[in-house]
């Protein structure tokens, strides 16, 4: 048998993946991928014979570790058939860059803080802030007493030190020149260590500055109210005449209600306080791009906007976006920050948290715990307030944790997490406490460890000061609650002092039990005093027992929030495992914590993640064409595995050095086609040896899909397909001489074989029955330019899909027709589903699918999260994708696609549906084929059922203007017994509507025409709660008011009398696209921002969002108005209208995927809000307001309208192409569909490592 094989192949062995976004090397490397990608992956063997460089040299060149030279770089291209001019300037850019990259010691001083505050000589990088700079100068020039507030991560202390103190430097303002400027901050003893300085500098004109930075350490370190009121008192002297000093303190926003409990203090802080609040989508863009333009860098478009979308609505995230541009900074390639840094530093939520744990787990086991000691000992546990941050002595910390504290100092300062002020260290900032997860989990875990801890320190030194005084030592309950946090091994955590302190506490007791029970002998012959002492024990008894059960609960509490938060932190990398510890944190405390993350695991698109185990990294991983099973093929074994249960199936012998001939294997026939300098040979992996068939020599072998042929490529440009299993030939072709690497793929069935002769001819597809090509007309239109096409066949082998730069396009074989064309850029593989419903692909960034047959639009996405992606399967029934990722290709992940793949989409949208308010009934309305009629439906989703009514739309005016389109009209009162459903129909002078009301078989017709200029089609109206009234918006031309709103130059609000059928009044000056009425009738809302109080008919104007408004909805008890705008954003408000409660955006499931706000819906108490776009659908509990920690996954159509069920524990949706879909809320539901879902239970050693401290619980078997 001679096997050949032509100028090019796909690649045997997997190379390792290359990060692009790590640098210049590395994203040149993935380009020349992408050539040899684009040729059909020709194996660097073949590469060789064209040129004069080895196959070491040709795969180094794309291995990343280094910038390739030119000349390899060209001979590279070469073989490829690439351009070699366009490659030798890209060659030259990359190397530029890699030039401008600074080294490791370059010195180069970061443009951005982090986590740090700006100091005043950063003042040239502090940008954003001028404005807020002027208005406190001002202020600071009327008042000698200024007290700037806001909240934790606004920026105050960067105000102050970068903002204010340079400003004062420069001397303009003669009266605001300095005599002194000290900064302070009080700490434990404010008026001990701050004494002197809050004196004036003596013999000067001007004035002495006291920066009092983080004023509420007066609340929360210094515990002597004498001393703190003292430093108050002293402070406050600057008011009086003549005292030469000028007081400026930042304070926490929620320590507000602490300054007022001073008198003089309030009455300073009357008129003397400057608010600082979030900064301007402006202001944020200028404290983005001004410290990198300051440093000669340049801030990517796409990054700026990406930041400022990822830090709206987020409050104190200040810190948190100074961190990830610093780490993006770090990232950087060149002087550019491009948004792919960003995501590779972790992006806003994730940069601080990533910074953390890369220290962390770069510790060893006893730094680690000493790690853990020192950043606790940082720490100031909240008592009904925020948890803060806690300066302390080094002293203190060197002889709390021993020798290793040095370097665990070190790493922490190393990485901006620690600050050092001379013997001071203190956390870099206290956003720290809330984005590193590991931090929050063991402050809840040691919450009240901590509160014994800062009361033992304060009260050892108070009894140090009072020289040692047995009457300051700790007696009854707080001895206990020491005894019981810091006996035994948990001593160590205490400095020697504290240990002094706790060790003449427990002595004394010991005498004074000793005293007492001489004195209960003494006693004992008294009955009376017998039964008190009992009566007391039992009391004692029974409170320590209550107590007890009172932390016992608090740890439980805490254990779950911190499982809770192990399993997000797990969901990509370990979905399994994340899905049964979200169980298991529930099951321990039922909290908003714990519900979040178990819902999330319920609904959670990462369904698996198998990394195939074998211990030789550079073994190959070959999936089967369902994805069920995955071979592992290395030199010493070949594996073969059950992608569900993780089960091996079959392990044979190794390759041994055949492992480096560039292996495929098939894991439908257990063979492997092996490309060496001897040529091509076939591997019987059962029987650990080659086939019994000698090599062909210089030619080159590719599997086929099934395993049962093998594509092979001679030297002199031919190519055969032949049977493997008996040598047939089954077709042959020659190329010629061709400019271009020959290229082939067959069908799975073996019946048909695309073929590439050279890049400038055209795609050919054979017969290898007949052996002749398949000449349908519209099919050969589309195989001319094989150059950088990509090409394979359905699973069906019925349909041919070919990927360009920029489409896919799938044709069906038989009959030559183009079945359907999608436009993505980027594409790299691409596969149809099973049933050829839907197309899933992959390109460098996301995982997406399509609707064949639906909306341009993907209908899911599923980000990559900075790794690679290859051999895509659609599982069989066509509801789970697998894919191969990772670094060597070694992992397997399934995504479950959930609602997308659910049910069959209308053919006819619908034009309108509306849920009743407790989602009992639904309605709905699309139009006839003819477009003249309407036809509408109303279900009751208890009974199931179904009331159909159908209305001509009226006749279309004669004239220029005819030919309106024909609109419906629904509105429901809140129980769906009245329901108020019609058509409208506007051309530019004529309206005509019709309307029913009553219900949905009979009711009361109204008719209403009107004529004008430019009459606008009426788009939504309202009935009143007793199904009386019925507001009905009229408008002609729109005017922009704002960004976010168009009022319309000629509108009113028409009101109706649904009884009567008659027009009872007008409101001028009113309308709107959306309507939004208050449960008790009273207000009414626009969505061109009009707030109409029904009553009165008094209009007020408010903007109701920063885009165009796309969705209203009252909460049932008329508390809330929640408005969605086209951004994505949501905004909630209070039940008059006057004061936003709570601004929040959507997220999708990736970056790109935000859309606009399309239903809104409150649960029947109020407490939660869902907010439904294209891509997902997000909840959030109001009275947090927290947004939950996970997304509901899309349906893959927009939704129209969105009702809890009266119970709250579901949600139903409905679109215009989906039919009704319910997601299930209900912790309870969540438990039971998450272990269906992971297939077992914790077992006992997961446990273990994750609950060491807790008793072992069957979480899947809880009932």
């Amino acid at each position: 048998m001679r096997l050949l094989e032509g100028a090019g192949s796909v690649a045997g062995r997997r190379e390792v993946p290359v990060d692009p976004a790590a640098g210049p090397a590395q994203r040149f490397a993935q380009e020349l991928r992408k050539l040899r990608q684009e040729t059909g992956g020709l194996t660097y063997r073949v590469m060789a014979q064209r040129v004069e460089y080895s196959v070491t040299t040709l795969s180094q060149a794309a291995a990343g570790q280094k910038l390739p030279s030119l000349e390899v770089t060209l001979a590279y291209v070469r073989a490829c058939g690439g351009d070699e001019d366009e490659w030798r300037e890209r060659w030259r850019q990359a190397a530029a860059l890699a030039a401008a990259v600074p080294g490791e010691g370059s010195g180069t001083p970061p443009p951005y803080r982090g986590l740090a505050r700006f100091e005043p000589v950063d003042a040239k990088l502090f940008f954003g802030r001028e404005r807020l700079t002027s208005r406190l100068l001002n202020l600071s020039r009327d008042r000698r007493f200024t007290a700037v507030f806001g909240p934790s991560g606004s920026g105050k202390s960067s105000l102050l030190r970068a903002g204010l103190i340079p400003r004062l430097r420069e001397g303009i303002d003669p009266a605001l020149r300095p005599a002194a400027i000290r900064v302070l901050t009080p700490g434990e003893h404010p008026v001990d260590t701050h004494a002197s300085r809050l004196i004036p500098v003596p013999d000067t004109d001007g004035d002495t500055w006291l920066i009092v930075d983080q004023f509420e350490e007066l609340f929360t370190l210094c515990r002597d109210a004498t001393e703190r009121t003292d430093f108050i008192n002293r402070l406050l002297t600057s008011l009086t005449s003549g005292s030469r000093l000028r007081v400026v303190a930042a304070v926490r926003a929620d320590f507000y209600a602490h300054c007022l409990e001073h008198p003089g203090l309030t009455a300073v802080l009357r008129d003397a306080t400057v608010p600082v609040g979030q900064m301007s989508r402006e202001e944020l863009r200028e404290a983005i791009v001004g410290p990198a333009a300051a440093a000669g860098l340049v801030v990517e478009r796409a990054l700026t906007a990406r930041l400022l979308n990822d830090v709206e609505g987020e409050p104190g995230a200040l810190p948190m976006l100074s961190h990830a541009l610093l780490e993006t900074w770090r990232h950087r390639t060149g002087r550019t920050l491009t948004e792919s840094t960003y995501e590779a530093a972790g992006t806003l939520h994730g940069a601080i948290a990533k910074t953390a744990e890369g220290v962390y787990n770069r510790f060893t086991e006893s730094e680690a715990h000493t790690a853990r000691r020192l950043l606790l000992r940082l720490v100031t546990p909240g008592d009904g307030a925020p948890d803060t941050r806690r300066p302390a002595e080094r002293a203190e910390l060197q002889t709390t944790s021993g020798q290793a504290t040095a370097q665990v100092l070190e790493a922490l300062s190393a990485a901006r997490l620690l600050t050092f002020d001379n013997d001071t260290v203190d956390l870099a900032h206290e956003t720290l406490l809330t984005a590193w997860p590991r931090l929050r989990g063991w402050i809840e875990t040691d919450r009240e460890r901590l509160r014994a801890h800062r009361k033992l320190t304060e009260a050892a030194r108070v009894w140090e000061e009072l020289a040692r005084d047995p009457g300051a030592l700790y007696r009854g309950t707080l001895l206990d609650t020491a005894q019981e946090h810091f006996a035994g091994g948990s001593a160590q955590d205490l400095t020697v002092l504290e240990h002094d302190f706790l060790v003449a506490c427990l002595t004394a007791r010991e005498q004074e039990q000793h005293r007492a029970a001489r004195t209960a002998r003494k006693l004992r012959r008294s009955a009376v005093a017998l039964s008190v002492l009992l009566v007391l024990s039992l009391i004692a008894g029974l409170t320590a027992f209550r107590q007890s059960q009172f932390w016992k609960r608090e740890q439980l509490r805490a254990e779950a929030r911190r499982i809770a938060a192990l399993a997000d932190g797990i969901r990509f990398e370990d979905p399994k495992r994340a899905m049964l510890l979200s169980v298991a944190a529930w099951r321990l405390a039922d909290l908003p914590e714990t519900r979040s993350t178990l819902l999330a695991a319920a609904w959670q698109k990462e369904a698996d993640a198998f990394t195939v185990s074998g211990g030789d990294p550079a073994a190959g991983q070959f999936l089967d064409l369902d994805g069920r099973t995955v071979i592992s093929a290395g030199r010493k074994r070949v594996r073969q595995w059950d992608v569900s249960t993780h089960r091996q199936l079959a392990s044979f012998a190794g390759l041994g050095a055949y492992a480096d001939d560039y292996p495929e294997v098939s894991p439908e026939s257990h063979t492997a086609v092996l490309n060496s300098d001897s040529g091509v040979r076939l591997w019987n992996l059962a029987e650990g040896r080659p086939a019994g068939r000698p090599p062909v020599r210089g030619a080159v072998g590719q599997m086929s899909p099934s395993g049962r042929t093998v594509i092979v490529y001679g030297a002199d440009h031919s190519v055969q397909l032949r049977e493997i299993a008996s040598g047939r030939l089954l077709l042959e072709r020659r190329a010629g001489a061709a400019d271009g690497p020959v290229r082939g793929k067959a069908s799975p069935d073996d019946r048909l074989l695309a073929l590439c002769r050279g890049s400038s001819a055209r795609l050919e597809v054979y017969d290898t029955n007949s052996r002749r090509e398949l000449t349908a007309a519209q099919l050969s239109k589309a195989r001319s330019g094989c150059r950088g096409l990509q090409f394979s066949f359905s699973r069906d082998s019925r349909a041919l899909l070919t990927l360009t730069a920029d489409k896919i396009l799938f044709w069906e074989v038989a009959s030559g027709k183009l079945l359907h064309t999608v436009g993505h850029p980027g594409t790299v593989e691409a596969v149809l589903s099973p049933d050829g419903q839907f197309l899933a692909a992959i390109d460098p960034d996301e995982i997406l699918v399509w609707r064949v047959r639906g909306p341009a639009g993907p209908v899911f996405r599923h980000s990559l999260v900075g790794e690679t992606a290859s051999s895509l399967r659609w599982a069989p029934g066509g509801r789970t994708l697998r894919y191969l990722a990772g670094l060597h290709a070694s992992t397997v992940r399934t995504l479950q696609l959930g609602p997308v793949v659910d049910f069959v989409w209308s053919r006819r949208p619908h034009m309108q549906v509306a849920f009743t308010e407790d989602g009992n009934v639904l309605t709905t309305a699309h139009s006839s084929p003819d477009g003249d009629t309407v036809l509408f439906g109303f279900r009751d989703l208890r009974s199931g059922r179904l009331h159909r009514a159908d209305m001509h739309c009226p006749a279309a005016a004669a004239g220029p203007d005819a030919g309106g389109r024909c609109h419906s009209l629904v509105a429901l009162t809140p129980d769906g017994r009245m329901h108020v459903y019609g058509v409208t129909r506007a051309t530019g002078s004529r309206q005509q509507t019709t309307l029913v009301a009553g219900g949905a078989q009979e009711g009361r017709r109204l008719d209403i025409a009107v004529s004008g200029t430019k009459t606008k089609p009426i788009r939504d109206i309202e009935v009143s709660p007793d199904g009386r009234l019925l507001y009905l918006p009229r408008s002609q031309d729109d005017r922009r008011v704002t960004d976010a709103q168009f009022i319309a130059d000629d509108q009113r609000l028409e009101i109706w009398d649904l009884h009567r059928r008659k027009r009872v009044r007008v409101l001028p000056g009113v309308g709107g696209d959306l309507l939004a009425l208050r449960p008790d009738g009273r207000l009414l809302v626009t969505s061109s921002g009009q707030v109409v109080d029904l009553p009165s008919g008094r209009v007020t104007r408010r903007v109701l969002s920063q885009d165009t408004v796309r969705a209203l909805s009252f909460s049932s008890d008329g508390k809330h108005l929640a408005v969605g705008d086209a951004a994505g954003r949501v905004t909630v408000w209070d039940s008059r209208v006057r004061r936003r409660t709570f601004f929040a955006a959507t997220r999708g499931g990736t970056a790109k995927s935000t859309t606009a706000v399309s239903a809104l819906a409150f649960s029947p108490d109020g407490r939660t809000l869902a907010a439904g776009t294209r891509d997902t659908i997000q909840l959030w509990d109001t009275a947090s307001p927290q947004q939950y920690g996970f997304s509901l996954p899309s349906t893959g159509d927009t939704p129209l309208s969105m009702a809890f069920t009266p119970d709250g524990r579901r949600l139903s949706t409905a679109g215009g192409l989906t039919p009704l879909y319910t997601y299930v809320t209900d912790p309870h539901w969540a438990a039971d569909r998450t272990c269906r879902r992971a297939g077992r239970t914790l077992s006992r050693a997961e446990w273990k490592a994750a609950l060491p401290r807790t008793p072992y619980r069957n979480v899947c078997q809880e009932h």
